[in-house]
């Protein structure tokens, strides 16, 4: 199986970023948002991301810190660590999921709607 297309960034809840990727199957497995570790959103979460859109599922991995205004670089190699609030969390986790389930649903090129939806940690 492959992905529909190009990976799609996007904004979501206001000032969340994230990137989309979409199945080419008519019939889904369901949705899922893929979050990353405390490194932030690296390339093995968009991986696993694009992985899970092969397998049939819409696939979101949202950068959980894309409020954060720190060093990205440090962040990345592990020198800053990032700890943000369990609410806010769980809020990008929400919407998340709903702009996921959203995505999966029918349109006028997709006859199927999304029954499943899950959230993993890369």
């Amino acid at each position: 199986m492959s992905i529909a297309s190009d990976p799609h960034k996007l904004r979501f809840g206001g000032d969340c970023e994230g990137v989309l990727y979409l199945p080419r199957s008519e019939s889904p497995a369901g949705a899922v948002v893929v979050l990353h570790e405390r490194y932030g959103l690296a390339q093995h979460t968009l991986d696993l991301a694009q992985r899970l859109a092969r397998d049939g599922y819409a696939a979101l991995a949202p950068n959980l810190f894309s409020r954060w205004r720190g060093d990205a670089a440090a962040l990345r190699s592990g020198k800053e660590r990032v700890v943000l609030p369990d609410p806010e969390v769980a809020a990008v986790i929400d919407t998340a999921l709903g702009r996921a389930i959203r995505a999966s649903r029918p349109s006028a090129s997709r006859s199927w709607a999304c029954a499943r939806a899950g959230v993993i940690r890369s």
